[in-house]
């Protein structure tokens, strides 16, 4: 089997929609989105851009990430995460699946082009928090692979993580 790989990347870099291509492409795959793990946090529920209390919900879901990813390799599954991760919440992975294995991959498409791609599609978070986000991933140091893919289709992407 395959390490579990973990996309990051800004938003609307095409981390869902990678993993989802990804999984299905497998014998038996598993697709965890970790925004969907963060939000069983309900309350207080805090966006990483807003204080602490934020990035600790950021880690605290990378925590339950890792441990719901071990559970799907397994019982045999490839397993891919999309995240938002930093090197602190990479720490998280890589030392609780250090057993398994862990190969962290970044999408960087260009400002423009993850700004366009978010305009494209439903508002769940304002130009402003985008930005912090992408600046964050920019200086983001702690992946094994990037990809700029601005002008790069998930397809080809997906290519490249069959081969990881």
């Amino acid at each position: 089997m395959s390490p579990i790989i973990v996309l990051t990347g800004p938003a609307a870099a095409g981390k869902n929609t990678i993993a989802n291509l990804y999984a299905i492409k497998q014998k038996k795959g598993a697709d965890i989105d970790a925004d969907l793990i963060r939000w069983m946090y309900r309350q207080p529920h805090v966006a990483p851009w807003e204080n602490n209390e934020g990035t600790r919900q950021l880690e605290l879901g990378s925590k339950h990430v890792a441990l719901l990813s071990k559970a799907f390799h397994e019982e045999g599954c490839n397993v891919i995460i999309s995240d938002i991760v930093t090197d602190t919440s990479a720490k998280i992975y890589k030392d609780l699946l250090l057993d398994i294995g862990v190969v962290i991959v970044r999408l960087l498409p260009s400002w423009k082009e993850s700004l366009r791609r978010l305009h494209e599609r439903r508002h769940t978070i304002t130009d402003e928090e985008a930005k912090w986000v992408y600046d964050l991933q920019e200086s983001f140091t702690k992946f094994d692979f990037t990809f700029d893919n601005t002008n790069v289709s998930a397809e080809e992407i997906v290519d490249k993580l069959l081969i990881i």
